[in-house]
């Protein structure tokens, strides 16, 4: 059987270029159901985990309608499908229920975070890819399938699922970040997380493209991002790394990011700082009495994911009492009013400079609203999003 396992393995679009000792991984991990016509193998609304894979039989994918308890009829799997691997990568309820048709044989990797940590990426960013390329040849099938605003909800819960809704509460320092999103979910995320005992992560990345296949790469991007960085590697090195995992992906899914990330040594206020492509953040200084405002100093950069070999410098800064990082989104200062003027940098700056005890959650609030109401009578074609952090 688990020869049979390998071989299957091998052909899917997924893992065939896998090597036989990572397939050999997956195989260790999985669960073997079957399932019998007419049972339920996700349901649409529950909770679950885990890449289903359907080795043989046939199964029907339905949506319950917005109005009645009825389902509907949207696609059908055949063997080689793979399924749930949505709700795995948002943490998001089921999106549609599964039934089998005939006798069905699944095979269900139901903890791929216990995988060893470069395939579990390459398994996550690989089934981002798929998504991707499957909601570009089923356009014109999905139009049918679901209605403009559904797609919306869906982008928009991918991104939601992983945006912060929390941020460390630290003596010394007060964090806050959000996002307005746009009608057209621009893929925009930040992310604030811990180390260790004195150094916190600190990303805000901006992914190509828009709507649910920027969504579905932007998750992707922070699951690999997480990983990383997890164990306080230097921000250059992590971008590298980074750029080297997105490059290796098939150039036909075009999309990239730019992102800023920063290590803060609260014990310090040392913030090690690198970019790939991403605007650099503003920082407000108080120095001798003196408030200076001023962008962060570094190389310029390629974004993430265009071409191997691209070296990211590391830079430092060291925030004292009072000082505050503006990190954000081209989303806010590229926001046009009627005039098709732009925000810009200049008018954020402003801003910045004119802060003086307002809190960080405040600040940000302040941006997003005097931005939104900047662009009144425009739409907003960009997600806006900022991260702050201020030293007490």
């Amino acid at each position: 059987m688990k020869r049979n396992f390998i071989d299957f393995f091998r052909e899917l679009e997924l893992t065939r270029d896998f090597s036989v000792e990572e397939i050999q991984h997956i195989i260790d991990k999985l669960e073997v159901g079957t399932f019998e016509p007419g049972e339920v193998i996700l349901d649409e609304g529950e909770t679950t985990s885990g890449f289903h894979f359907l080795l043989s039989g046939e199964a029907e994918v339905r949506k319950r309608s917005s109005t009645s308890q009825k389902h509907y009829l949207i696609g059908k799997l055949t063997p080689g499908a793979l399924f749930g691997e949505m709700s795995e990568m948002t943490g998001e309820p089921i999106s549609a229920t599964i039934q089998a048709i005939t006798v069905c044989t699944v095979l269900n990797l139901k903890k791929p975070r216990q995988l060893p940590r470069d395939l579990h990426v390459k398994l996550l960013l690989g089934s981002a890819q798929n998504i991707i390329h499957r909601l570009q040849l089923s356009n014109e099938k999905q139009a049918h399938a679901m209605a403009a605003e559904a797609e919306l909800k869906l982008a928009w819960n991918i991104q939601k699922g992983f945006l912060p809704s929390k941020f460390p509460d630290l003596p010394n320092f007060d964090i806050y970040g959000d996002c307005e999103p746009a009608r057209e979910i621009g893929g925009d995320y930040f992310d604030v997380f811990k180390i260790d005992e004195t150094h916190y992560g600190f990303v805000i990345g901006d992914v190509s493209g828009k709507g649910v296949p920027a969504a579905i790469f932007m998750s992707g991007c922070r699951t690999l991002f997480r990983t990383l960085a997890g164990d306080g590697a230097y921000p250059n090195e992590v971008l590298r790394q980074m750029n080297k995992r997105l490059v290796n992906l098939d150039e036909s899914a075009s999309m990239f990011i730019t992102i800023f990330y920063g290590i803060l040594d609260i014990s310090s206020g040392r913030f090690i700082y690198a970019s790939a492509g991403h605007n650099l953040p503003f920082v407000r200084l108080v120095r001798d009495g003196e408030v200076v405002v001023e962008e962060l100093k570094s190389a310029k950069s390629l974004m993430a994911g265009i071409m191997e070999n691209i070296d990211y410098s590391a830079e430092l800064i060291t925030l004292q009492p009072g000082d505050m990082m503006v990190m954000y989104t081209d989303g806010i200062t590229e926001a046009i009013d009627t005039k098709e003027e732009p925000f810009g940098e200049e008018r954020l700056g402003k801003l910045i400079e004119s802060v003086d005890t307002c809190s960080a959650n405040d600040f940000v609030r302040q941006v997003l609203d005097e931005c939104s109401a900047f662009q009144q009578g425009m739409p907003q074609f960009d997600d806006m999003t900022m991260l702050v952090v201020r030293m007490k």
